[in-house]
């Protein structure tokens, strides 16, 4: 039946292949890795693969402070990297592969409840949603790729049963707990902002509160609890006060300015989803009143549901004032079904002139419209030189390694106040000393470089200091950055 399927719908699937290609797979390996969370994470899993240390998470030998989030995407990472070596496709490898199966996941369920055009459109949406189709979710060694996939699961989960109820009650449950502790350990309380959706979805839709009658609910709601205090036990006894940076970083930011400089007002989601997120689809959103009025029962409740648990999720995360533009990413591939359906109904309605099937004649106008931005997201994934200065000597070791194998020995010459700041270019320094057997040390300052060293700088007011101070021998130039060999001190 599943072969049949396939054979009958080969275009389709052809069409798919290529949102697919373009939006996770093109050109996935060449930036290098990313300042900040992703260079973090990078690190992260790199420690892990040289001490072999599940848990906690180090960072240049010390326990992490930075990141003290649940390790389960790390652990991803630490695999891929044992199985594909230290890059930037192992460390992106575990968002991938979610962003995959979060279209797998929304596709099998357009396809079971309403039809197989639907689970299609749905993917070619989410597929061209740039606020999903970015550096932080399925572009990126992040966390939320995962806590994505995750979230959409037990979300579609619990749809499906107010769609059609599972009859195996203890199994529904268990799963459905299951998948919320694996969101809460893909990002920790972020797993869970969803279930505030689910919750007002119960109590707000009458024909949903029997749920609240079962006893397996409430064993699923004690197991998670349990799961999670129990992470945080074993945690804290791993690492000594381990809970007290997560409240500080985590918890305290629902309630306070614990980062004023991404500090924004309530509407922010909104309007970045206007300007940038979620465009041109938002312009196209109205379409969800033709799956909210639809005949169909299944659309008309997944439709009903679906918009409480949206809106309740960006209510949640519009309230703290820390805001971030890629927090939203969970509620794409939900609205990417709401609004697969919405298209659909909507263009049933207009009785299109049966020269083929109408159902694939709307799947191909809804792939037309959705060609515009997936171009605009191929042309931002062409890019491979950085952009950011910290991620400049990063780049320029990797291209090192590859175009000129034979320069082993030299010092990276990188000062910040801020010791996050040296993430990038230490990910790069440690795989290359790991794999490529070279002797490449990072140095803040001028006073540890010596004649005869060979020199490797981005910095304008760093390289203005050494040619102040030695005759310079200029080997090459990597983008912003240059590979020096120190002559002799001036004036010498």
């Amino acid at each position: 039946m599943i072969i049949d399927a396939i054979k009958r719908n080969l275009d389709i699937l052809a069409v798919i292949g290529l949102f697919v290609f373009t939006s996770i797979f093109y050109n996935i390996s060449v930036p290098s890795i990313y300042m900040w969370d992703e260079a973090v994470y990078a690190n992260n899993a790199l420690e892990m693969s040289q001490n072999n240390k599940l848990f906690p998470l180090y960072t240049d030998g010390k326990i992490s402070e930075y990141n003290v989030k649940p390790p389960l995407v790390i652990w991803m990472q630490y695999i891929a990297i044992k199985l594909h070596g230290i890059n930037e496709l192992s460390i992106r490898l575990p968002s991938v592969l979610a962003g995959i199966m979060t279209c797998v996941i929304i596709g099998f369920f357009g396809t079971r409840n309403f039809n197989f055009q639907i689970g299609a459109i749905s993917i070619l949406i989410l597929l061209t949603i740039q606020g999903y189709v970015n550096t932080h979710v399925i572009r990126s060694g992040d966390l939320d790729a995962t806590l994505v996939f995750f979230t959409t699961a037990y979300l579609l989960l619990f749809l499906q049963d107010l769609i059609r109820p599972f009859n195996n009650r203890i199994k529904y449950f268990s799963i459905l707990g299951i998948l919320i502790f694996l969101a809460f350990l893909s990002k920790s309380i972020a797993g869970l902002m969803p279930l505030l959706g689910m919750v007002l979805a119960v109590l707000l839709v009458p024909e949903n509160r029997k749920i609240l009658r079962e006893k397996y609910l409430y064993f699923s709601v004690i197991g998670v609890l349990v799961a999670i205090v129990s992470y945080y036990l074993i945690a804290e006894l791993s690492n000594p006060g381990y809970f007290g940076k997560v409240w500080a970083s985590e918890f305290l930011r629902l309630t306070e300015n614990v980062m004023p400089w991404h500090a924004q007002p309530f509407w922010f989601y909104i309007a970045n989803m206007v300007k940038y997120n979620f465009t041109p689809h938002i312009f196209i959103l109205p379409l969800i009143y033709f799956a909210y009025k639809s005949s169909k029962i299944s659309i008309s409740i997944f439709t009903k549901n679906a918009l409480i648990i949206v809106s309740a999720f960006l209510m949640l995360i519009s309230y703290p004032i820390v805001k971030l533009e890629w927090y939203d990413a969970p509620v794409y591939p939900i609205l990417a079904l709401v609004m697969s359906a919405g298209i659909y109904e909507s263009l049933s309605s207009l009785k299109l002139p049966a020269l083929f099937d109408n159902k694939r004649i709307i799947f191909y106008i809804a792939a037309l419209f959705l060609l515009f931005p997936l171009y605009k997201i191929y042309t931002l994934n062409g890019r491979s030189l950085p952009n950011d200065p910290l991620q400049y000597d990063g780049y320029a070791i990797r291209y090192l390694n590859t175009n000129s194998p034979d320069i082993k020995n030299y010092k990276v010459l990188l000062y910040s106040k801020h010791y996050q700041h040296y993430d990038q270019a230490n990910f790069y320094i440690k795989a290359s000393n790991v794999e490529k057997m070279t002797n490449i040390k990072l140095e803040h300052q001028i006073s540890a470089i010596n004649i005869g060293d060979t020199v490797l700088c981005s910095q304008s007011l760093m390289m203005d200091s050494l040619r102040s101070k030695f005759d310079l021998q200029e080997i090459n130039k990597i983008h912003e950055s240059f590979l020096f060999r120190i002559e002799k001190i001036i004036g010498n």
